[in-house]
Protein backbone atom coordinates (compact mmCIF):
# COMPACT_ATOMS: atom_id res chain seq x y z
CA UNK A 1 0.00 0.00 0.00
CA UNK A 2 1.49 3.57 -0.58
CA UNK A 3 1.46 6.33 1.39
CA UNK A 4 -1.48 7.98 0.19
CA UNK A 5 -3.64 4.92 0.51
CA UNK A 6 -2.33 4.68 4.18
CA UNK A 7 -3.73 7.90 5.03
CA UNK A 8 -6.90 8.59 2.63
CA UNK A 9 -9.92 8.45 4.52
CA UNK A 10 -8.26 7.52 8.00
CA UNK A 11 -9.58 9.31 11.22
CA UNK A 12 -6.10 10.53 12.41
CA UNK A 13 -5.86 12.65 15.81
CA UNK A 14 -2.95 14.69 16.05
CA UNK A 15 -2.34 15.28 19.93
CA UNK A 16 -0.08 18.36 20.80
CA UNK A 17 0.89 21.06 17.83
CA UNK A 18 4.45 21.06 18.90
CA UNK A 19 6.42 24.09 19.81
CA UNK A 20 5.50 27.18 17.45
CA UNK A 21 3.39 25.33 15.52
CA UNK A 22 5.75 22.49 14.23
CA UNK A 23 3.37 20.40 13.59
CA UNK A 24 1.40 22.77 11.18
CA UNK A 25 3.26 20.96 8.41
CA UNK A 26 2.58 17.54 8.82
CA UNK A 27 -1.21 18.41 9.34
CA UNK A 28 -1.49 19.92 6.27
CA UNK A 29 -0.14 17.14 4.47
CA UNK A 30 -2.58 14.57 5.76
CA UNK A 31 -5.42 17.13 4.73
CA UNK A 32 -3.99 17.27 1.68
CA UNK A 33 -4.28 13.43 1.16
CA UNK A 34 -8.15 13.69 2.31
CA UNK A 35 -7.21 12.29 5.94
CA UNK A 36 -10.35 13.61 8.39
CA UNK A 37 -8.20 15.35 10.82
CA UNK A 38 -8.76 16.21 14.79
CA UNK A 39 -6.23 19.15 16.55
CA UNK A 40 -5.33 18.99 20.34
CA UNK A 41 -3.57 20.23 22.21
CA UNK A 42 -2.82 21.03 26.04
CA UNK A 43 -2.51 24.91 25.68
CA UNK A 44 -5.40 27.04 25.81
CA UNK A 45 -6.32 29.06 22.70
CA UNK A 46 -5.04 32.47 24.06
CA UNK A 47 -1.69 30.31 24.75
CA UNK A 48 -1.06 29.65 21.18
CA UNK A 49 -1.85 33.26 20.37
CA UNK A 50 -4.83 34.08 20.86
CA UNK A 51 -6.60 36.58 17.81
CA UNK A 52 -3.35 37.81 16.98
CA UNK A 53 -2.36 37.70 13.14
CA UNK A 54 0.02 34.64 12.56
CA UNK A 55 -0.38 32.90 15.65
CA UNK A 56 -0.21 29.37 16.16
CA UNK A 57 -4.29 29.04 17.23
CA UNK A 58 -5.15 31.35 14.19
CA UNK A 59 -3.26 28.93 12.07
CA UNK A 60 -5.27 25.85 13.38
CA UNK A 61 -8.33 27.75 13.02
CA UNK A 62 -7.82 28.61 9.22
CA UNK A 63 -6.80 24.86 8.56
CA UNK A 64 -10.01 24.08 9.93
CA UNK A 65 -11.67 26.25 8.27
CA UNK A 66 -10.17 25.58 4.54
CA UNK A 67 -10.49 21.79 5.26
CA UNK A 68 -14.26 21.54 5.73
CA UNK A 69 -14.13 21.93 1.61
CA UNK A 70 -12.10 18.85 1.57
CA UNK A 71 -11.87 16.34 4.09
CA UNK A 72 -13.22 17.26 7.34
CA UNK A 73 -10.91 18.37 10.09
CA UNK A 74 -11.29 19.82 13.86
CA UNK A 75 -9.24 21.74 16.53
CA UNK A 76 -9.73 21.72 20.43
CA UNK A 77 -7.73 23.63 22.82
CA UNK A 78 -7.12 24.19 26.63
CA UNK A 79 -7.31 20.22 27.34
CA UNK A 80 -5.33 20.55 30.61
CA UNK A 81 -8.68 22.09 32.33
CA UNK A 82 -10.79 19.29 30.02
CA UNK A 83 -8.63 16.75 32.31
CA UNK A 84 -10.17 18.21 35.80
CA UNK A 85 -13.95 17.98 34.10
CA UNK A 86 -14.83 13.93 34.36
CA UNK A 87 -17.12 14.00 31.82
CA UNK A 88 -15.25 16.08 29.71
CA UNK A 89 -11.92 13.89 29.94
CA UNK A 90 -14.06 11.13 28.90
CA UNK A 91 -15.63 11.87 25.94
CA UNK A 92 -12.03 13.05 24.82
CA UNK A 93 -10.43 9.55 25.43
CA UNK A 94 -13.48 8.30 23.45
CA UNK A 95 -13.08 10.14 20.51
CA UNK A 96 -9.33 8.74 20.60
CA UNK A 97 -10.44 5.44 21.62
CA UNK A 98 -12.45 5.68 17.73
CA UNK A 99 -9.68 6.73 15.97
CA UNK A 100 -7.79 4.60 13.30
CA UNK A 101 -4.21 6.46 13.89
CA UNK A 102 -3.18 9.07 16.76
CA UNK A 103 0.09 11.28 15.76
CA UNK A 104 1.94 12.37 18.93
CA UNK A 105 4.00 15.59 18.67
CA UNK A 106 7.67 15.02 20.33
CA UNK A 107 6.59 16.23 23.19
CA UNK A 108 4.05 14.02 24.52
CA UNK A 109 4.58 10.82 26.13
CA UNK A 110 3.29 7.40 24.79
CA UNK A 111 2.58 6.75 28.60
CA UNK A 112 0.09 9.57 28.91
CA UNK A 113 -2.85 8.31 31.09
CA UNK A 114 -5.63 10.12 28.27
CA UNK A 115 -4.09 7.53 25.54
CA UNK A 116 -4.77 4.39 27.61
CA UNK A 117 -8.04 4.13 26.43
CA UNK A 118 -7.07 3.82 23.05
CA UNK A 119 -4.32 1.29 23.80
CA UNK A 120 -6.99 -0.68 24.65
CA UNK A 121 -9.13 -0.32 21.62
CA UNK A 122 -5.85 -1.31 19.56
CA UNK A 123 -5.75 2.41 17.94
CA UNK A 124 -2.06 2.35 16.54
CA UNK A 125 -0.06 5.32 17.93
CA UNK A 126 3.06 7.29 15.91
CA UNK A 127 5.42 10.01 15.91
CA UNK A 128 5.79 11.60 12.93
CA UNK A 129 9.20 10.26 12.13
CA UNK A 130 8.41 6.45 13.50
CA UNK A 131 5.72 6.53 10.80
CA UNK A 132 7.60 8.02 8.57
CA UNK A 133 10.25 5.77 8.67
CA UNK A 134 7.83 2.69 8.57
CA UNK A 135 6.06 4.12 5.27
CA UNK A 136 9.37 4.60 3.63
CA UNK A 137 10.71 2.03 1.20
CA UNK A 138 13.89 0.31 2.11
CA UNK A 139 16.59 3.41 2.55
CA UNK A 140 19.94 4.09 4.19
CA UNK A 141 18.99 5.61 7.67
CA UNK A 142 21.70 7.76 9.05
CA UNK A 143 20.90 7.89 13.02
CA UNK A 144 22.69 10.64 14.70
CA UNK A 145 22.19 10.30 18.34
CA UNK A 146 23.69 11.55 21.90
CA UNK A 147 22.73 14.22 24.26
CA UNK A 148 25.04 17.23 22.18
CA UNK A 149 26.08 17.49 18.81
CA UNK A 150 23.43 16.13 16.86
CA UNK A 151 22.40 19.09 14.97
CA UNK A 152 25.88 20.41 14.14
CA UNK A 153 27.12 16.72 12.68
CA UNK A 154 23.91 15.86 10.76
CA UNK A 155 24.63 19.80 9.28
CA UNK A 156 28.35 18.83 8.60
CA UNK A 157 27.33 15.11 6.95
CA UNK A 158 24.71 16.80 4.79
CA UNK A 159 26.87 19.22 3.39
CA UNK A 160 29.65 17.17 2.77
CA UNK A 161 27.28 14.53 0.30
CA UNK A 162 25.74 17.92 -0.98
CA UNK A 163 29.13 18.83 -2.03
CA UNK A 164 29.64 15.25 -3.29
CA UNK A 165 27.17 15.34 -5.67
CA UNK A 166 23.85 13.47 -4.14
CA UNK A 167 20.98 14.65 -5.21
CA UNK A 168 19.82 16.44 -2.32
CA UNK A 169 16.53 18.10 -0.44
CA UNK A 170 17.54 22.12 0.70
CA UNK A 171 16.87 21.98 4.77
CA UNK A 172 15.43 24.99 4.37
CA UNK A 173 13.89 25.72 0.79
CA UNK A 174 12.86 22.31 0.61
CA UNK A 175 14.32 22.67 -3.14
CA UNK A 176 15.09 19.68 -4.84
CA UNK A 177 18.63 19.81 -6.45
CA UNK A 178 19.83 17.21 -9.21
CA UNK A 179 23.61 16.07 -10.23
CA UNK A 180 24.41 13.47 -12.25
CA UNK A 181 26.93 12.02 -10.11
CA UNK A 182 24.20 9.21 -8.59
CA UNK A 183 20.92 8.83 -8.46
CA UNK A 184 21.07 8.49 -4.97
CA UNK A 185 19.05 11.32 -3.13
CA UNK A 186 19.87 12.43 0.45
CA UNK A 187 17.11 13.82 3.09
CA UNK A 188 17.38 15.52 6.31
CA UNK A 189 14.93 14.65 8.86
CA UNK A 190 14.57 16.43 12.10
CA UNK A 191 11.09 15.67 13.90
CA UNK A 192 11.90 18.65 16.15
CA UNK A 193 11.60 21.24 13.63
CA UNK A 194 8.41 19.60 11.49
CA UNK A 195 7.60 19.03 8.18
CA UNK A 196 8.33 15.65 8.46
CA UNK A 197 5.75 13.18 6.68
CA UNK A 198 5.97 15.63 3.36
CA UNK A 199 9.35 13.44 2.46
CA UNK A 200 7.20 10.61 1.83
CA UNK A 201 7.03 12.45 -1.41
CA UNK A 202 10.22 12.76 -2.48
CA UNK A 203 12.20 9.81 -0.93
CA UNK A 204 12.56 6.55 -3.16
CA UNK A 205 14.55 3.54 -2.74
CA UNK A 206 17.76 3.27 -1.90
CA UNK A 207 18.16 7.22 -0.72
CA UNK A 208 20.35 8.44 2.45
CA UNK A 209 18.17 9.89 5.23
CA UNK A 210 20.37 11.38 7.91
CA UNK A 211 18.24 11.80 11.04
CA UNK A 212 19.04 13.81 13.66
CA UNK A 213 17.00 11.06 16.42
CA UNK A 214 16.22 13.32 19.95
CA UNK A 215 16.70 11.26 23.07
CA UNK A 216 13.52 11.14 24.27
CA UNK A 217 12.79 9.44 21.43
CA UNK A 218 15.23 6.72 21.44
CA UNK A 219 12.52 4.35 23.56
CA UNK A 220 10.19 4.39 20.61
CA UNK A 221 12.75 3.82 17.35
CA UNK A 222 13.60 0.86 19.76
CA UNK A 223 9.92 -0.27 19.95
CA UNK A 224 9.24 0.03 16.56
CA UNK A 225 12.54 -1.66 15.45
CA UNK A 226 13.74 1.09 13.78
CA UNK A 227 17.80 0.72 13.35
CA UNK A 228 20.09 2.97 11.67
CA UNK A 229 22.94 1.32 8.76
CA UNK A 230 25.20 4.36 9.80
CA UNK A 231 24.85 5.20 13.73
CA UNK A 232 26.70 7.98 14.85
CA UNK A 233 27.12 8.44 18.44
CA UNK A 234 27.99 12.13 19.70
CA UNK A 235 28.52 12.74 23.09
CA UNK A 236 26.84 10.52 25.31
CA UNK A 237 26.16 12.03 28.81
CA UNK A 238 26.00 10.00 32.30
CA UNK A 239 22.31 10.06 32.12
CA UNK A 240 21.54 8.95 29.24
CA UNK A 241 24.46 5.92 29.76
CA UNK A 242 22.28 5.13 32.54
CA UNK A 243 19.01 4.48 30.45
CA UNK A 244 21.14 1.33 28.78
CA UNK A 245 18.61 -0.56 26.53
CA UNK A 246 16.27 2.61 26.15
CA UNK A 247 18.84 4.78 25.43
CA UNK A 248 21.15 1.95 23.25
CA UNK A 249 18.87 -0.32 22.02
CA UNK A 250 17.87 0.46 19.24
CA UNK A 251 21.68 -0.38 17.91
CA UNK A 252 20.69 -4.21 18.75
CA UNK A 253 18.97 -4.44 15.80
CA UNK A 254 22.19 -4.00 13.34
CA UNK A 255 23.84 -6.73 11.46
CA UNK A 256 27.21 -6.88 10.46
CA UNK A 257 26.35 -4.73 7.54
CA UNK A 258 25.68 -1.39 9.64
CA UNK A 259 28.30 0.84 11.14
CA UNK A 260 28.28 2.57 14.64
CA UNK A 261 30.88 5.78 14.43
CA UNK A 262 31.63 6.89 18.15
CA UNK A 263 34.90 7.96 20.34
CA UNK A 264 36.65 5.40 22.73
CA UNK A 265 34.33 6.73 25.73
CA UNK A 266 31.06 6.93 23.84
CA UNK A 267 31.90 3.20 22.48
CA UNK A 268 32.68 2.21 26.45
CA UNK A 269 29.52 3.33 27.17
CA UNK A 270 27.55 1.28 24.67
CA UNK A 271 29.07 -1.70 25.86
CA UNK A 272 28.53 -1.21 29.35
CA UNK A 273 25.19 0.05 29.52
CA UNK A 274 23.70 -1.12 26.46
CA UNK A 275 23.14 -4.87 27.59
CA UNK A 276 24.10 -6.35 24.31
CA UNK A 277 27.20 -7.03 22.15
CA UNK A 278 27.15 -4.73 19.14
CA UNK A 279 27.20 -6.72 15.85
CA UNK A 280 28.09 -3.61 13.28
CA UNK A 281 31.28 -2.81 12.88
CA UNK A 282 32.59 -0.13 15.20
CA UNK A 283 34.60 2.76 13.72
CA UNK A 284 35.95 4.76 16.31
CA UNK A 285 37.17 8.53 16.03
CA UNK A 286 40.60 10.07 16.89
CA UNK A 287 41.88 13.40 17.34
CA UNK A 288 43.81 12.70 14.29
CA UNK A 289 41.02 11.67 11.88
CA UNK A 290 41.41 15.45 11.14
CA UNK A 291 44.68 15.80 9.05
CA UNK A 292 47.34 17.75 10.20
CA UNK A 293 47.36 19.86 6.99
CA UNK A 294 43.60 20.28 7.03
CA UNK A 295 43.54 24.02 8.29
CA UNK A 296 39.84 24.23 9.81
CA UNK A 297 37.95 26.83 11.35
CA UNK A 298 36.59 24.88 14.52
CA UNK A 299 35.84 27.15 17.66
CA UNK A 300 36.70 24.32 19.93
CA UNK A 301 37.34 20.87 20.58
CA UNK A 302 33.53 20.08 21.31
CA UNK A 303 33.27 21.28 17.81
CA UNK A 304 36.50 19.04 16.57
CA UNK A 305 34.82 16.07 18.18
CA UNK A 306 32.05 16.61 16.02
CA UNK A 307 33.91 17.07 12.82
CA UNK A 308 35.58 13.80 12.90
CA UNK A 309 32.40 11.89 13.41
CA UNK A 310 31.36 13.74 10.47
CA UNK A 311 34.87 12.80 8.50
CA UNK A 312 34.45 8.95 9.60
CA UNK A 313 30.73 8.65 8.14
CA UNK A 314 31.32 10.58 5.03
CA UNK A 315 34.04 8.05 4.26
CA UNK A 316 31.78 5.34 4.66
CA UNK A 317 30.30 6.44 1.72
CA UNK A 318 33.60 6.56 0.05
CA UNK A 319 33.78 10.32 -0.29
CA UNK A 320 36.73 11.78 -1.45
CA UNK A 321 38.94 13.23 1.45
CA UNK A 322 39.30 16.86 -0.92
CA UNK A 323 35.23 16.95 -0.59
CA UNK A 324 35.02 16.34 3.31
CA UNK A 325 37.90 19.19 3.45
CA UNK A 326 35.98 21.82 1.42
CA UNK A 327 32.52 21.41 3.41
CA UNK A 328 34.40 21.18 6.51
CA UNK A 329 36.38 24.41 5.98
CA UNK A 330 33.06 26.33 5.36
CA UNK A 331 31.12 25.10 8.53
CA UNK A 332 28.41 27.75 9.10
CA UNK A 333 27.48 27.92 12.42
CA UNK A 334 24.15 27.15 13.40
CA UNK A 335 21.89 29.56 15.16
CA UNK A 336 21.34 29.44 18.68
CA UNK A 337 23.92 26.78 18.78
CA UNK A 338 27.32 28.18 21.20
CA UNK A 339 27.00 31.21 18.65
CA UNK A 340 29.50 33.47 19.36
CA UNK A 341 27.57 37.10 19.24
CA UNK A 342 30.50 39.81 20.23
CA UNK A 343 33.42 40.27 22.06
CA UNK A 344 32.57 43.83 24.57
CA UNK A 345 35.23 46.60 23.99
CA UNK A 346 36.59 45.14 28.09
CA UNK A 347 37.02 42.09 26.32
CA UNK A 348 33.94 39.92 27.42
CA UNK A 349 33.16 37.49 25.23
CA UNK A 350 29.06 36.69 24.84
CA UNK A 351 28.02 33.00 23.42
CA UNK A 352 24.01 32.06 22.45
CA UNK A 353 23.44 28.68 23.18
CA UNK A 354 19.50 29.05 23.34
CA UNK A 355 18.37 26.08 21.73
CA UNK A 356 19.79 24.37 24.54
CA UNK A 357 16.91 22.62 26.40
CA UNK A 358 18.42 19.78 28.12
CA UNK A 359 21.27 19.69 30.62
CA UNK A 360 23.46 17.49 28.76
CA UNK A 361 23.25 20.71 26.20
CA UNK A 362 24.70 22.68 28.43
CA UNK A 363 27.63 21.22 30.24
CA UNK A 364 28.78 20.60 26.66
CA UNK A 365 28.47 24.27 26.18
CA UNK A 366 30.76 24.66 29.30
CA UNK A 367 33.13 21.97 28.19
CA UNK A 368 33.85 24.03 25.14
CA UNK A 369 34.08 27.31 26.39
CA UNK A 370 35.99 25.94 29.42
CA UNK A 371 38.34 23.75 27.26
CA UNK A 372 41.24 26.49 26.77
CA UNK A 373 44.98 26.91 27.75
CA UNK A 374 44.03 29.84 30.23
CA UNK A 375 41.71 30.22 33.02
CA UNK A 376 38.59 31.95 31.88
CA UNK A 377 35.57 32.55 34.39
CA UNK A 378 31.94 31.43 32.61
CA UNK A 379 29.08 33.61 33.73
CA UNK A 380 26.35 31.55 33.63
CA UNK A 381 22.33 32.64 32.24
CA UNK A 382 20.39 29.44 32.66
CA UNK A 383 16.73 28.50 33.69
CA UNK A 384 13.34 28.09 32.39
CA UNK A 385 10.49 25.06 32.28
CA UNK A 386 10.49 22.01 33.86
CA UNK A 387 12.14 19.03 31.26
CA UNK A 388 11.32 16.08 33.57
CA UNK A 389 14.90 14.63 33.41
CA UNK A 390 18.04 14.08 35.96
CA UNK A 391 20.13 17.90 36.48
CA UNK A 392 22.67 16.00 38.69
CA UNK A 393 25.65 16.00 36.23
CA UNK A 394 24.80 19.25 35.32
CA UNK A 395 25.01 20.96 38.43
CA UNK A 396 27.61 19.06 40.14
CA UNK A 397 30.03 20.58 36.52
CA UNK A 398 28.97 24.12 37.53
CA UNK A 399 31.60 24.99 40.01
CA UNK A 400 34.23 23.88 37.89
CA UNK A 401 33.59 26.13 35.20
CA UNK A 402 31.15 29.15 36.22
CA UNK A 403 31.63 32.00 38.74
CA UNK A 404 28.46 33.43 38.62
CA UNK A 405 24.93 31.32 37.70
CA UNK A 406 22.33 33.28 36.53
CA UNK A 407 18.60 31.43 36.89
CA UNK A 408 15.99 33.06 34.90
CA UNK A 409 12.41 31.82 36.31
CA UNK A 410 10.64 28.86 36.02
CA UNK A 411 8.88 25.40 37.03
CA UNK A 412 12.02 23.78 36.00
CA UNK A 413 14.22 26.10 37.89
CA UNK A 414 12.16 26.12 40.91
CA UNK A 415 12.76 21.98 40.63
CA UNK A 416 16.51 22.13 41.01
CA UNK A 417 16.50 25.28 43.37
CA UNK A 418 17.60 23.79 46.03
CA UNK A 419 19.92 22.09 44.46
CA UNK A 420 21.47 25.84 43.10
CA UNK A 421 21.64 26.70 46.47
CA UNK A 422 23.90 24.38 47.46
CA UNK A 423 26.07 25.82 45.01
CA UNK A 424 25.91 28.87 46.34
CA UNK A 425 26.40 28.01 50.87
CA UNK A 426 29.88 28.19 51.12
CA UNK A 427 29.58 26.22 54.63
CA UNK A 428 29.28 22.98 52.19
CA UNK A 429 32.97 22.10 51.28
CA UNK A 430 33.83 21.84 47.67
CA UNK A 431 37.11 20.48 47.42
CA UNK A 432 38.93 21.64 44.54
CA UNK A 433 35.94 23.69 43.36
CA UNK A 434 35.12 27.45 44.18
CA UNK A 435 31.38 28.41 45.17
CA UNK A 436 30.06 30.43 42.38
CA UNK A 437 27.99 33.44 43.21
CA UNK A 438 24.04 32.57 42.78
CA UNK A 439 21.10 35.32 41.21
CA UNK A 440 17.84 34.68 40.25
CA UNK A 441 16.39 37.32 38.00
CA UNK A 442 13.23 37.80 36.25
CA UNK A 443 14.19 38.50 32.36
CA UNK A 444 16.57 37.75 30.11
CA UNK A 445 17.28 41.77 30.41
CA UNK A 446 17.81 41.21 34.41
CA UNK A 447 20.08 38.39 33.73
CA UNK A 448 22.49 40.10 31.30
CA UNK A 449 22.31 43.67 33.39
CA UNK A 450 24.11 40.88 36.43
CA UNK A 451 26.43 39.12 33.81
CA UNK A 452 27.67 42.42 32.63
CA UNK A 453 28.66 43.86 36.48
CA UNK A 454 29.65 39.87 36.95
CA UNK A 455 32.66 39.86 34.43
CA UNK A 456 35.54 41.19 33.94
CA UNK A 457 38.32 41.10 31.11
CA UNK A 458 38.89 37.88 29.23
CA UNK A 459 35.33 36.25 30.94
CA UNK A 460 33.01 34.63 28.80
CA UNK A 461 29.05 35.46 29.47
CA UNK A 462 26.92 32.54 28.27
CA UNK A 463 23.31 32.06 27.79
CA UNK A 464 22.56 28.26 27.55
CA UNK A 465 19.03 27.42 29.21
CA UNK A 466 19.31 24.11 30.08
CA UNK A 467 15.26 24.09 30.13
CA UNK A 468 12.29 24.82 27.98
CA UNK A 469 10.97 27.72 27.14
CA UNK A 470 8.78 30.23 29.27
CA UNK A 471 7.80 33.35 28.04
CA UNK A 472 8.79 32.92 24.32
CA UNK A 473 7.21 31.32 21.47
CA UNK A 474 10.36 29.16 20.29
CA UNK A 475 13.89 28.57 21.94
CA UNK A 476 15.40 30.53 18.65
CA UNK A 477 13.12 33.62 20.09
CA UNK A 478 14.38 33.82 23.46
CA UNK A 479 17.55 33.94 21.67
CA UNK A 480 17.35 36.27 19.74
CA UNK A 481 16.23 38.57 22.82
CA UNK A 482 19.88 37.65 24.18
CA UNK A 483 21.71 38.80 21.13
CA UNK A 484 19.36 42.09 20.68
CA UNK A 485 20.91 42.77 24.27
CA UNK A 486 24.09 42.06 24.45
CA UNK A 487 24.18 44.08 20.81
CA UNK A 488 22.84 47.07 22.60
CA UNK A 489 25.61 46.84 25.01
CA UNK A 490 27.59 50.24 24.42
Amino acid sequence: MGYKDFFKSKRIAVVGVGEHGSMLPDIRFLLKLKACVSIYDIRSRDKLGGDESGSVAKEIENICIAAQIGAPASCQFGLIGLMSDAAARKSFENELAESDLIILAPDISRSSGFLKQAITAGVRIEYSDTLLFKLIPSTMLVGVMGSAGKSAVSAMLYDILRRAGRKTVDAETDEVREETRTGAGVFHVDVESGDVLSALKKIKKDDIIIARMPEHLMDEYRIARITPHVAVLTHVSKSLAEMGKEFFGILEFQTYNSFIVASDLAVDMLKKSGGFQPRAKIIRTRPATIPSDWHIRMPNAHARDNATLAIEAALIFKIEPDIIHLALADVKQLKGRLEKVRTSKNGVEFYNDSMSARPEATLAALRALGATGERRSIVLIMGGSYTGVSYEELISHIPQYVSTLILLPGSGTLTERQAFEKLADEEQPMPGKTHPKVSYVKTIAEGMAVAQASAGKGDRVLFSPAFDIVGFESKLERGEEFIRLVKGIH
